[in-house]
């Protein structure tokens, strides 16, 4: 939850000694909250969280106060859920502040699709419940990926690291709804489902798998992403690459950063140098646009790119910005 003004298409308002006189939604009314909140997020399932006196409760859209702040940290709903609590004691409150578990888990997840990721203090395993806070999944995994075109990616035997950001040991198969395995565990990594298909390693290097375990890009790549609009980013030899679903390389690896394709278009960079323990001296080097076929829409020759809406793109170079469009087409000349 990012803490930004009042001025927002829900909130427009003023803060004031005596609290926040606001505009809510697109209705008339105005609502004055007469308690002054030290800090207040975006509304999220109905609900807008606020703080005060260092605790932290919910508001309606009308400012009534429906969660006393009586928590130590933020929190936002989804699925009308909400993680509440601290490491080693986190737990589950409705949208009343009721709770819907006890408050035990070491971490917790956000609820998608009627489900959420749990792990449990004592041991450290990973597991599902349902909106009811039933434990519909055990809690015996060394770490779930979560549900991607029907299935999940489940460890077993491994721990997570926290540290390392990663899973040491254990091997990976594919978990459905019912929670029995629908793929094997025989895998050294996986990925999400996209598009069909999904990375796994084995030996050391990554391939792809559909949905009935069938290899369809043998084991050849150092690191793979998911595919997106029929393409899937690699690296080789450390520059960034794409294939397509057949595993043949469409665009070399030639990038020295690039991101996936979104609607046919990808953003990729050259000349960008990152120093990993110091990263403020580090170069940028400069971006561009491309399409499926490696054509460049976008020039290489941006400090900056960021795709905004289904086709266009907001440039920057040096202070100033501009727009493009799909076409290639500068719709918004670049200021300097």
């Amino acid at each position: 939850n990012s803490r930004k003004s009042f001025n927002r298409t829900v909130w427009s308002g003023t803060q004031s000694s005596s609290g926040v006189t606001s505009t809510i939604g697109s209705c008339s009314r105005v609502c004055a909250i007469s308690r002054t909140y030290n800090n207040i997020l975006d509304f999220n399932n109905g609900l807008t969280q606020f703080q005060q006196n260092g605790r932290w409760g919910s508001l309606d859209k009308y400012g009534n106060v429906v969660i006393p702040p009586h928590f130590i940290s933020s929190y936002y709903f989804s699925e009308g859920r909400a993680v509440v609590g601290y490491i080693f004691n986190e737990g589950y409150i409705d949208k009343k502040g009721n709770y819907i578990t006890d408050s035990n888990f070491f971490d917790a997840k956000a609820f998608k699709d009627g489900l959420a990721i749990v792990i449990t203090a004592d041991s450290a395993r990973y597991g599902m419940i349902d909106t009811s806070g039933k434990v519909v999944t055990p809690c015996k995994y060394g770490y779930i990926n979560g549900f991607s075109e029907g299935l999940c990616a489940v460890n077993i035997g491994g721990v997570f690291s926290s540290d390392l950001y990663q899973v040491l040991g254990g091997s990976w198969g594919f978990m459905n709804k019912s929670g029995n395995l629908a793929i094997p565990a025989e895998y050294e990594g996986a990925g999400f489902f996209s598009e069909g298909l999904c990375a796994v390693k084995k030996k050391g290097k990554w391939g792809f798998i559909n949905k009935d375990n069938m290899v369809v890009i043998p084991f050849q790549f150092q690191t793979v992403f998911e595919f997106s609009s029929g393409m899937a980013r690699i690296i080789k030899s450390g520059k960034y690459g794409y294939i397509d679903k057949t595993g043949k390389i469409k665009i070399a690896p030639q990038y020295d950063y690039a991101l996936d394709f979104h609607n046919g278009f990808a953003i990729v960079n050259k000349g960008s140098v990152t120093k990993e323990y110091e990263p403020d001296y580090g170069k940028p080097g400069k971006c561009g646009v491309i399409n499926t076929s490696g054509r460049y829409i976008v020039p290489l020759e941006f400090d900056g790119i960021r795709h905004i809406g289904k086709n266009i793109f907001k440039v920057i170079k040096g202070k100033g910005w501009g727009y493009y469009n799909s076409k290639g087409q500068c719709i918004f000349v670049v200021t300097e």
